[in-house]
């Protein structure tokens, strides 16, 4: 194929190894567009995805509430797939999130093994959102909203801090989707010239 289109920078260093030489240029994906809306009424943490084996480590996400919650009280939105080992903790919706979805949430957590960045958390800082993730590779600087933690007591203690100290953030959009197909387009223009 005459160009590669990669959306983060682990993905070049995999298809590197596997011996890819080709032309290639990595954007993000990047969020849809998503209303900016206050915090919901009552504190909610957000846990967004497709569970497949125990990449998203969705047990990992359960204890880490379980531990939060003996600080402090919150709701918990599981939205996605996949995820019905851990509804104890939470309410979960069996679907795709939508824009709508972020202003029921105070914060998103993403624990998945995967250094890359799911697009659920592009969306969460789009809507203002803090996200709350095990440590990934963000592209550039200015995501003030993301607070990391590698074990379940750091990831518990901002879900704590999340739920107690309640703040919507300036929206945060330095990749969208419609960025990202007009760089589809357009790259797919010069190939055909």
């Amino acid at each position: 194929f005459g160009l590669a289109s990669f959306v983060h920078p682990l993905q070049i260093e995999a298809w590197r190894e596997r011996g890819f030489t080709g032309n290639h240029f990595m954007i993000p994906i990047g969020a849809r567009e998503i209303p900016v809306r206050p915090l919901p009424d009552i504190p909610t943490i957000g846990f967004f995805c497709r569970e497949v084996g125990n990449l998203k480590r969705s047990a990992f996400f359960r204890e880490c509430i379980l531990e939060a919650r003996k600080s402090a009280s919150f709701d918990v939105l599981c939205i996605g797939d996949r995820l019905r080992h851990i509804k104890d903790v939470a309410h979960y919706e069996r679907r795709a999130a939508v824009p709508d979805d972020y202003s029921r949430i105070d914060a998103l957590v993403v624990t998945s093994v995967s250094e890359m960045i799911p697009i659920s958390a592009y969306e969460a800082c789009a809507a203002g959102r803090m996200v709350i993730t095990t440590p990934r590779m963000w592209p550039g600087s200015g995501w003030d909203m993301v607070k990391t933690g590698s074990s379940i007591e750091e990831i518990a203690a901002l879900i704590v801090k999340a739920t107690t100290e309640r703040k919507r953030f300036d929206p945060y959009i330095p990749f969208s989707r419609w960025e990202w197909a007009r760089e589809q387009v357009k790259m797919a223009r010069q190939l055909w010239k």
